[in-house]
Protein backbone atom coordinates (compact mmCIF):
# COMPACT_ATOMS: atom_id res chain seq x y z
CA UNK A 1 0.00 0.00 0.00
CA UNK A 2 1.18 3.51 -0.83
CA UNK A 3 0.95 5.90 2.12
CA UNK A 4 -1.51 8.54 0.85
CA UNK A 5 -0.28 11.09 3.38
CA UNK A 6 3.27 10.70 2.08
CA UNK A 7 2.06 10.95 -1.51
CA UNK A 8 0.06 14.10 -0.71
CA UNK A 9 3.05 15.68 1.00
CA UNK A 10 5.37 14.88 -1.91
CA UNK A 11 2.84 16.22 -4.42
CA UNK A 12 2.60 19.43 -2.41
CA UNK A 13 6.40 19.73 -2.32
CA UNK A 14 6.56 19.22 -6.06
CA UNK A 15 3.93 21.92 -6.64
CA UNK A 16 5.92 24.30 -4.43
CA UNK A 17 9.08 23.65 -6.46
CA UNK A 18 7.15 24.21 -9.69
CA UNK A 19 5.85 27.57 -8.44
CA UNK A 20 9.39 28.61 -7.55
CA UNK A 21 10.39 27.89 -11.16
CA UNK A 22 7.21 29.50 -12.59
CA UNK A 23 6.35 26.08 -14.05
CA UNK A 24 2.90 24.56 -14.52
CA UNK A 25 2.04 21.05 -15.71
CA UNK A 26 -1.60 20.98 -16.82
CA UNK A 27 -4.09 19.18 -19.05
CA UNK A 28 -4.03 19.87 -22.76
CA UNK A 29 -6.52 22.50 -23.99
CA UNK A 30 -8.09 22.24 -27.44
CA UNK A 31 -7.67 23.90 -29.81
CA UNK A 32 -5.66 26.57 -28.00
CA UNK A 33 -2.59 24.39 -27.38
CA UNK A 34 -2.55 22.53 -30.69
CA UNK A 35 -0.40 24.95 -32.70
CA UNK A 36 2.11 25.28 -29.83
CA UNK A 37 2.43 21.51 -29.46
CA UNK A 38 2.99 20.97 -33.18
CA UNK A 39 5.58 23.78 -33.35
CA UNK A 40 7.51 22.42 -30.35
CA UNK A 41 7.47 18.93 -31.84
CA UNK A 42 9.03 20.14 -35.09
CA UNK A 43 11.62 22.34 -33.35
CA UNK A 44 12.63 19.75 -30.74
CA UNK A 45 12.80 16.93 -33.29
CA UNK A 46 14.75 18.69 -36.02
CA UNK A 47 16.64 21.73 -34.72
CA UNK A 48 17.21 21.44 -30.97
CA UNK A 49 20.65 20.66 -29.49
CA UNK A 50 19.51 17.13 -28.64
CA UNK A 51 17.14 16.60 -31.58
CA UNK A 52 17.04 13.00 -32.85
CA UNK A 53 17.43 14.21 -36.43
CA UNK A 54 20.62 16.19 -35.82
CA UNK A 55 22.06 13.48 -33.56
CA UNK A 56 21.36 10.83 -36.20
CA UNK A 57 22.81 12.83 -39.08
CA UNK A 58 25.91 13.62 -37.02
CA UNK A 59 26.47 9.97 -36.09
CA UNK A 60 26.15 8.90 -39.74
CA UNK A 61 28.43 11.63 -41.07
CA UNK A 62 31.57 10.32 -42.81
CA UNK A 63 34.27 10.35 -40.08
CA UNK A 64 36.72 13.13 -40.83
CA UNK A 65 39.42 11.55 -38.65
CA UNK A 66 39.23 8.30 -40.62
CA UNK A 67 39.65 10.16 -43.90
CA UNK A 68 42.61 12.10 -42.53
CA UNK A 69 44.20 8.92 -41.18
CA UNK A 70 43.72 7.13 -44.49
CA UNK A 71 45.22 10.05 -46.39
CA UNK A 72 48.21 10.12 -44.03
CA UNK A 73 48.70 6.36 -44.47
CA UNK A 74 48.55 6.60 -48.26
CA UNK A 75 51.06 9.46 -48.30
CA UNK A 76 53.37 7.55 -45.94
CA UNK A 77 53.28 4.49 -48.17
CA UNK A 78 53.96 6.67 -51.20
CA UNK A 79 56.98 8.05 -49.40
CA UNK A 80 58.20 4.55 -48.61
CA UNK A 81 57.68 3.55 -52.25
CA UNK A 82 59.81 6.50 -53.29
CA UNK A 83 62.53 5.45 -50.90
CA UNK A 84 62.25 1.94 -52.29
CA UNK A 85 63.36 3.26 -55.64
CA UNK A 86 66.47 4.52 -53.92
CA UNK A 87 67.33 1.10 -52.54
CA UNK A 88 70.95 1.76 -53.15
CA UNK A 89 70.87 4.78 -50.88
CA UNK A 90 68.48 3.39 -48.25
CA UNK A 91 68.19 -0.17 -46.98
CA UNK A 92 64.67 -1.58 -46.99
CA UNK A 93 63.44 -5.18 -46.61
CA UNK A 94 63.35 -7.09 -49.87
CA UNK A 95 59.63 -7.81 -49.52
CA UNK A 96 58.80 -4.10 -49.44
CA UNK A 97 58.44 -3.63 -53.19
CA UNK A 98 56.75 -0.72 -54.90
CA UNK A 99 54.04 -3.02 -56.25
CA UNK A 100 53.17 -4.27 -52.77
CA UNK A 101 53.11 -0.76 -51.34
CA UNK A 102 50.84 0.49 -54.10
CA UNK A 103 48.53 -2.48 -53.52
CA UNK A 104 48.25 -1.52 -49.84
CA UNK A 105 47.54 2.06 -50.86
CA UNK A 106 44.74 0.88 -53.11
CA UNK A 107 43.29 -1.33 -50.37
CA UNK A 108 43.22 1.55 -47.88
CA UNK A 109 41.65 3.87 -50.44
CA UNK A 110 38.95 1.34 -51.38
CA UNK A 111 38.15 0.63 -47.73
CA UNK A 112 37.68 4.30 -46.96
CA UNK A 113 35.61 4.83 -50.11
CA UNK A 114 33.30 1.89 -49.30
CA UNK A 115 32.85 3.13 -45.73
CA UNK A 116 32.12 6.64 -46.96
CA UNK A 117 29.55 5.44 -49.53
CA UNK A 118 27.90 3.24 -46.88
CA UNK A 119 27.48 6.16 -44.49
CA UNK A 120 26.10 8.37 -47.25
CA UNK A 121 23.53 5.65 -48.01
CA UNK A 122 22.61 5.35 -44.31
CA UNK A 123 22.23 9.13 -43.99
CA UNK A 124 19.85 9.21 -46.95
CA UNK A 125 17.93 6.24 -45.54
CA UNK A 126 17.73 7.88 -42.10
CA UNK A 127 16.54 11.17 -43.61
CA UNK A 128 13.86 9.39 -45.61
CA UNK A 129 12.54 7.34 -42.67
CA UNK A 130 12.68 10.34 -40.32
CA UNK A 131 10.66 12.40 -42.80
CA UNK A 132 8.03 9.64 -42.88
CA UNK A 133 8.00 9.55 -39.08
CA UNK A 134 7.46 13.33 -38.84
CA UNK A 135 4.65 13.24 -41.40
CA UNK A 136 2.93 10.35 -39.61
CA UNK A 137 3.15 12.08 -36.23
CA UNK A 138 1.81 15.38 -37.55
CA UNK A 139 -1.06 13.70 -39.41
CA UNK A 140 -1.72 11.15 -36.66
CA UNK A 141 -1.55 11.75 -32.92
CA UNK A 142 -0.48 15.39 -33.16
CA UNK A 143 -3.12 16.05 -35.77
CA UNK A 144 -5.90 14.66 -33.57
CA UNK A 145 -4.75 14.80 -29.94
CA UNK A 146 -8.31 14.70 -28.62
CA UNK A 147 -9.23 11.53 -30.49
CA UNK A 148 -5.84 9.80 -30.12
CA UNK A 149 -5.80 10.18 -26.33
CA UNK A 150 -9.53 9.74 -25.63
CA UNK A 151 -10.07 13.25 -24.30
CA UNK A 152 -13.38 14.98 -23.73
CA UNK A 153 -13.39 18.66 -24.64
CA UNK A 154 -15.51 20.96 -22.49
CA UNK A 155 -17.15 24.13 -23.77
CA UNK A 156 -14.24 26.17 -22.39
CA UNK A 157 -11.72 24.07 -24.35
CA UNK A 158 -10.35 22.21 -21.33
CA UNK A 159 -9.72 18.52 -21.97
CA UNK A 160 -10.79 15.84 -19.51
CA UNK A 161 -9.46 12.27 -19.76
CA UNK A 162 -12.07 9.54 -20.14
CA UNK A 163 -9.73 6.79 -18.96
CA UNK A 164 -6.03 6.11 -18.40
CA UNK A 165 -5.01 7.90 -21.61
CA UNK A 166 -4.19 11.58 -21.21
CA UNK A 167 -2.11 14.46 -22.58
CA UNK A 168 -0.26 17.16 -20.64
CA UNK A 169 1.57 20.36 -21.49
CA UNK A 170 4.23 22.22 -19.51
CA UNK A 171 4.03 25.99 -19.20
CA UNK A 172 6.69 28.44 -18.07
CA UNK A 173 5.38 31.96 -17.42
CA UNK A 174 2.29 31.13 -19.46
CA UNK A 175 4.23 29.82 -22.48
CA UNK A 176 3.79 26.20 -23.58
CA UNK A 177 7.29 24.70 -23.57
CA UNK A 178 6.76 20.92 -23.53
CA UNK A 179 4.26 18.09 -23.63
CA UNK A 180 3.79 14.34 -23.25
CA UNK A 181 0.99 11.86 -23.82
CA UNK A 182 -0.04 8.55 -22.27
CA UNK A 183 -1.87 6.17 -24.59
CA UNK A 184 -3.59 3.12 -23.14
CA UNK A 185 -5.14 1.96 -26.41
CA UNK A 186 -2.08 0.59 -28.23
CA UNK A 187 -1.34 -2.61 -26.29
CA UNK A 188 -3.61 -5.60 -25.82
CA UNK A 189 -2.71 -5.55 -22.12
CA UNK A 190 -4.91 -2.87 -20.48
CA UNK A 191 -2.45 -2.51 -17.59
CA UNK A 192 0.32 -1.15 -19.85
CA UNK A 193 0.48 2.42 -21.08
CA UNK A 194 2.60 3.89 -23.85
CA UNK A 195 4.59 7.08 -23.34
CA UNK A 196 4.03 9.19 -26.44
CA UNK A 197 5.69 12.28 -27.92
CA UNK A 198 7.69 13.56 -24.95
CA UNK A 199 9.17 16.82 -26.20
CA UNK A 200 10.58 20.00 -24.65
CA UNK A 201 11.24 23.21 -26.58
CA UNK A 202 14.97 23.59 -27.38
CA UNK A 203 15.33 26.76 -25.31
CA UNK A 204 13.97 25.02 -22.20
CA UNK A 205 15.81 21.70 -22.34
CA UNK A 206 18.13 20.73 -19.51
CA UNK A 207 15.91 22.35 -16.84
CA UNK A 208 14.10 19.28 -15.54
CA UNK A 209 10.88 19.85 -17.50
CA UNK A 210 10.90 16.44 -19.19
CA UNK A 211 11.32 14.82 -15.77
CA UNK A 212 8.43 16.88 -14.38
CA UNK A 213 6.21 15.78 -17.28
CA UNK A 214 7.17 12.15 -16.71
CA UNK A 215 6.49 12.51 -12.97
CA UNK A 216 2.97 13.70 -13.76
CA UNK A 217 2.40 10.93 -16.30
CA UNK A 218 3.69 8.25 -13.92
CA UNK A 219 1.51 9.42 -11.03
CA UNK A 220 -1.52 9.41 -13.36
CA UNK A 221 -0.67 5.90 -14.59
CA UNK A 222 -0.45 4.63 -11.01
CA UNK A 223 -3.76 6.24 -10.13
CA UNK A 224 -5.34 4.30 -13.01
CA UNK A 225 -3.77 0.99 -11.88
CA UNK A 226 -1.35 0.64 -14.77
CA UNK A 227 1.47 -1.78 -14.03
CA UNK A 228 4.03 -0.67 -16.59
CA UNK A 229 4.98 2.03 -19.08
CA UNK A 230 6.50 1.28 -22.48
CA UNK A 231 7.97 3.40 -25.25
CA UNK A 232 9.88 3.25 -28.52
CA UNK A 233 12.86 5.48 -29.18
CA UNK A 234 15.78 5.67 -31.62
CA UNK A 235 19.38 4.47 -31.46
CA UNK A 236 20.41 7.88 -32.73
CA UNK A 237 18.64 9.77 -29.93
CA UNK A 238 21.32 9.12 -27.31
CA UNK A 239 20.18 11.98 -25.08
CA UNK A 240 16.64 10.62 -24.77
CA UNK A 241 17.84 7.07 -24.17
CA UNK A 242 20.07 8.17 -21.31
CA UNK A 243 17.20 10.17 -19.82
CA UNK A 244 14.79 7.22 -19.95
CA UNK A 245 17.37 4.92 -18.37
CA UNK A 246 17.92 7.41 -15.53
CA UNK A 247 14.23 7.38 -14.64
CA UNK A 248 13.95 3.59 -14.60
CA UNK A 249 13.28 2.38 -18.16
CA UNK A 250 15.10 -0.73 -19.37
CA UNK A 251 15.64 -2.08 -22.88
CA UNK A 252 13.25 -4.88 -23.80
CA UNK A 253 13.86 -5.50 -27.50
CA UNK A 254 13.48 -3.92 -30.91
CA UNK A 255 10.73 -3.34 -33.45
CA UNK A 256 10.87 -2.75 -37.18
CA UNK A 257 9.93 0.68 -38.49
CA UNK A 258 10.22 0.81 -42.28
CA UNK A 259 13.93 0.26 -43.06
CA UNK A 260 15.12 0.65 -39.48
CA UNK A 261 14.86 -1.24 -36.21
CA UNK A 262 14.08 0.82 -33.12
CA UNK A 263 14.77 -0.03 -29.44
CA UNK A 264 11.82 -0.53 -27.10
CA UNK A 265 11.94 0.24 -23.38
CA UNK A 266 9.78 -0.60 -20.36
CA UNK A 267 9.41 0.67 -16.81
CA UNK A 268 7.67 -1.53 -14.24
CA UNK A 269 5.53 0.62 -11.98
CA UNK A 270 6.09 -1.01 -8.62
CA UNK A 271 4.74 0.98 -5.66
CA UNK A 272 8.23 2.06 -4.55
CA UNK A 273 9.19 3.35 -7.97
CA UNK A 274 5.95 5.28 -8.39
CA UNK A 275 6.17 6.90 -4.99
CA UNK A 276 9.74 8.00 -5.69
CA UNK A 277 8.82 9.31 -9.13
CA UNK A 278 5.94 11.34 -7.76
CA UNK A 279 8.18 13.23 -5.39
CA UNK A 280 11.60 13.54 -6.99
CA UNK A 281 12.67 16.25 -9.41
CA UNK A 282 15.66 16.06 -11.71
CA UNK A 283 17.14 17.40 -14.89
CA UNK A 284 16.36 16.23 -18.39
CA UNK A 285 17.56 16.61 -21.92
Amino acid sequence: MVDTRTTTRQTSERATQWRARNLTIRQYRHPGDLAHVRRIFIDASTTGPSSPYLEGMAELAPPTRLIYAAAASVLSLEGIATFQRLRGALWLPSWMTSTMLHAVQGLIGCTVLIRWLYLIHRRRQFHRVFSIYMDECMAGELGDIVGSFDLHVTESGDCVPTGPSDFWVAEVAGEVVGFVGLNNNIREDPTVGDVRRLNVAPGHQGKGIAKDLMDTLTAHARAHNLHALELTTSDYNKTAMRFYQRIGFKHTGRRIYYEMTLPTMRHELGPAEILSSAGTLGTSH
